[in-house]
């Protein structure tokens, strides 16, 4: 399954989709903008990879995605970067996983989806990830410098992920219904954002289209003692 397909989860986009709250802290200046994105090495006691199969077990074993605060990690230390306006303010010095690009294969989908066993799945993410023909996925922070993250230091294989299938899950499968999963796909790590307002701005190009996303997040300070 491969995240943001022009069908099936743009309904998961769309039910993730608020409004952020913008009155509660000041906008950063243009100079204020945090660091460009990096490898997600570790995190919240996480690998990149961790993470994106993390998100991916959600996703498959949830219904209705929530469409409150979106946290990953170990201990929920980690902010996830939905595909529409995030739905909560963020305490600063929260890092965010921003999910460029992902594809997923399962031992309950069809070719060429279909893989048995986590060596098997990763390999065959890895393969049909290429269907998507991505040619460049950039990320800039406020107006800091543009990152390509389509590249081989931001890409990251998810372990292998065991999930029940809800009712009225995306695949029309029955409820129960036991899936394992691995996903391949680029990702990043925002962090150090001061407070205030920010923009990440992510693009993923196709050979003939692209997905633009501009998402403000509103960065506030962590609560005195």
């Amino acid at each position: 399954m491969r995240f943001l397909r022009r069908t099936t989860l743009l309904v998961l986009a769309a039910a993730l989709a608020v409004v952020v709250p913008l009155s509660l802290a000041s906008p950063a200046s243009a100079s204020d903008h945090g660091p460009p994105a990096t490898p997600t090495h570790r995190v919240d006691g996480m690998t990149g990879g961790e993470l994106q199969g993390q998100f991916w077990a959600y996703v498959y074993s949830t219904a209705s995605p929530s469409t409150t605060c979106f946290h990953l990690g170990q201990t929920g230390q980690v902010y996830f970067l939905p595909y529409e306006p995030p739905t909560c303010d963020i305490t600063e010095g929260t890092p965010i996983f921003v999910l460029g690009w992902s594809t997923t294969c399962s031992d309950v989908e069809p070719p060429p989806y279909f893989a048995v066993g986590e060596a098997a799945q990763q390999a065959c993410a890895r393969t049909a990830i290429d269907l998507d023909m991505v040619q460049a996925i950039t990320v800039k922070v406020d107006d800091g410098p543009i990152v390509d993250i389509h590249a081989d230091r931001f890409g990251e294989y998810a372990p292998q992920q065991d999930v029940l299938l809800p009712p009225d899950n995306f695949l029309g499968l029955p409820p129960g219904t036991h899936a394992t999963l691995s996903a391949y796909g680029w990702v990043a790590l925002v962090g150090h954002l001061h407070p205030g307002h920010h923009t990440i701005h992510t693009e993923v190009v196709f050979p003939t289209d692209a997905n633009v996303r501009t998402i403000v997040v509103n960065v506030v300070p962590v609560p005195s003692s």
